[in-house]
């Protein structure tokens, strides 16, 4: 027959035995804020960068300092690797427990965001040698906004940022 004692150390053990699980679902959940927040900055620097070398080209003014555009896409090719990363060892830690499978679905929807995100950047750079415009990779560049722009709404429809819509503009 149990005793009062025993029950206690029993349930005692059970809570010790939770914390690290609770504790690595609030990293997870930490760990998924952080890539929201990190994707956000980028699309904002990308987007803005994209309208300013449209502007430019529509007025005429194409630029030959591509640094920028280099810059940006080093960056989010290194996030990428970060999200591709993350999402290898939660796939090869064992299986996905269903409270984490939402964050996994959000940091899915971020890694395809950010592979067409470094598509357009590369298609933008690439589009304009030696002061010619190739028509052929502006056209590539904008099926890669249109997959950029259906991963976008996955991300922001499951991030459930406070209501606030994020947009990207399809050039």
């Amino acid at each position: 027959m149990w005793n009062k004692h025993t029950i206690l150390q029993i349930g005692f053990a059970l809570v010790l035995s939770l914390i690290p699980l609770e504790r690595s679902l609030a990293s997870e959940d930490s760990k998924v804020s952080e890539f929201l927040h990190r994707y956000d900055v980028l699309k904002a620097h990308a987007t803005r960068l994209l309208d300013s070398s449209r502007q430019a080209r529509l007025e005429g003014q194409v630029t030959n300092d591509r640094k920028p555009l280099l810059y940006l896409r080093k960056v989010v090719m290194e996030f990428c690797f970060e999200v591709r990363k993350y999402l290898h060892v939660q796939r090869t830690g064992g299986a996905i427990n269903s409270v984490a499978s939402d964050a996994h679905g959000h940091v899915v929807a971020i890694a395809y965001c950010c592979e067409t995100m470094e598509q357009v950047l590369e298609t933008e750079f690439d589009g304009y040698q030696a002061g010619g415009q190739n028509a052929a990779l502006l056209q590539i560049q904008g099926k890669y906004e249109v997959a950029w722009k259906v991963a976008d709404s996955l991300v922001t429809r499951e991030g459930n940022r406070g209501g606030t819509s994020y947009e990207i503009h399809c050039w």
